[in-house]
């Protein structure tokens, strides 16, 4: 979990230039294993270039904070299908500039962004050192809609990868995200006789992100890059298997293709 300073207090309504809603990139995902295709919605990043045309190979990259396997591992990727590649990386530890960076030297055709609460924690004291999964509070308490559902949970007992998954199920069945993150600080409960550490939790707002890359777009090396919500990267995460890749696995080709659209429905 990335550490940064807490900011405390979520006053009004969230106006943030990055967070927008544009007309969405539809991805139309179509599993190799019989599961049944899907779609799920994303936005295109400001400025890197036409989205690639037909099928897509799939391969995920962990965060892409290091660097990849280069060409030799694309070459491996691509098997004998021959297939312009994808590159799924989830979001925070590092720069999106740096994720387009090892998305390029690896040689990727377009950068899947996903959404993750990877970075959106701070520790409730604001080291920055690696932290419990139970002292985490927001950086940003404006994702969360408590209107939208809420619950609590023994914080003892919640693992740093439960906690960045979205303890799905954790804030009721009203949550149209269906993750949900801690809303407020962790409180020691009074008492002698009481156990565990309760928090809080509630839905996660989804939002939409137009991603920056300065340096790749000023030095005009980039791909496509598509960022896509919590809820549809937990989707597809689900059905492909990702989140259990472990990161220092480097790149996995996933059992799927894909397709981009500008517009709703299928191609």
């Amino acid at each position: 979990i990335r550490m940064s300073q807490w900011r405390p207090k979520c006053v009004g309504v969230l106006l943030l230039a990055s967070r927008v809603h544009a007309a969405p990139t539809m991805v139309h995902v179509r599993p190799s294993n019989g599961s049944g295709d899907f779609i799920v919605s994303g936005m295109q990043a400001t400025g890197t270039g036409a989205l690639p045309q037909g099928d897509l190979a799939l391969v995920y990259g962990g965060t892409a904070c290091v660097p990849l396997e280069g060409q030799i591992g694309l070459a491996r990727d691509l098997g004998s299908g021959g297939r312009p590649i994808a590159l799924l990386v989830a979001r925070g530890v590092c720069p999106f500039d740096l994720k387009m960076r090892h998305a390029l030297t690896y040689g990727a055709h377009a950068l899947f962004v996903l959404d993750t609460l990877q970075g959106e924690y701070a520790a409730q004291n604001g080291s920055n050192a690696l932290i419990h999964a139970g002292e985490a509070v927001l950086l940003d308490p404006c994702i969360v809609d408590c209107a939208a559902g809420e619950g609590e949970v023994d914080a003892r007992t919640v693992t740093p990868p439960a906690l960045l998954q979205g303890l799905r199920g954790a804030c009721g069945s009203t949550c149209a995200s269906q993750l949900c993150a801690y809303a407020g600080a962790a409180v020691e409960p009074a008492g002698e006789a009481s156990v565990g550490l309760q928090r809080k939790v509630c839905c996660v707002r989804d939002h939409t992100i137009d991603m920056s890359f300065p340096k790749a777009i000023s030095g005009g090396h980039f791909v496509p890059a598509l960022f896509l919500p919590f809820s549809a990267s937990q989707a597809l995460g689900d059905a492909l298997g990702v989140w259990s890749i472990p990161e220092t696995q480097g790149t996995t080709p996933l059992p799927a293709s894909a397709r981009l659209s500008a517009r709703p429905g299928p191609s």
